[in-house]
């Protein structure tokens, strides 16, 4: 009996091994996109991978399992902010004169100020769909809204970038 529970143990353990392998660098910069900030990002990867373990069972494969990663590292990130109020994330995404050199990055500077000027929402699913490359499906899963929703709202968002970077071209 106790063989058989080492081995199935064994497995298991190879199998979280073989998950944080797989999507540590995704969910890594999918929540130093919410924090920016490194030591915030490692306690709340460290809480999602336990929760992922703690949860493992009831996984229903009604998405990817990166899906419900990502998912459950939105949950952890929104519990560190209300266990740590003071804590600044994605949703205080401000940018500051001396925060990047225009004359280096102008672009990035660009896309920064005018991501800081997204609502919540519009600024994750950007993040989603541009630096985690999600599906719309998987990004309707992870914020609880229809796909449609999260097409038009990315849509919108593409929108008054181009306009922006089209107007700096001029």
């Amino acid at each position: 009996m106790h063989n058989r529970l080492e081995k199935k143990g064994g497995k298991i353990v190879e199998e979280i091994k073989e998950l944080y392998d797989l999507y540590h660098d995704d969910l890594y910069r999918y929540i130093f996109s919410l924090t920016k900030n490194q030591h915030q990002t490692e306690d709340i990867l460290q809480s999602t991978f336990l929760s992922a373990l703690q949860s493992l069972s009831s996984f229903q494969r009604r998405s990817t399992i990166k899906t419900w990663l990502i998912g459950i590292a939105r949950h952890e990130y929104f519990s560190y902010l209300r266990k740590n109020p003071m804590e600044l994330g994605l949703y205080e995404l401000t940018v500051e004169p001396g925060d990047i050199d225009p004359s280096e990055h102008e672009l990035s500077w660009i896309i920064l100020q005018e991501l800081s000027k997204l609502s919540e929402l519009q600024k994750e699913i950007a993040v989603l769909r541009l630096f985690n490359e999600l599906t719309f499906a998987e990004i309707s899963i992870i914020i609880g809204k229809t796909e449609n929703y999260c097409r038009v709202s990315f849509f919108r968002t593409k929108q008054k970038l181009m306009e922006v970077l089209q107007n700096e071209a001029d």
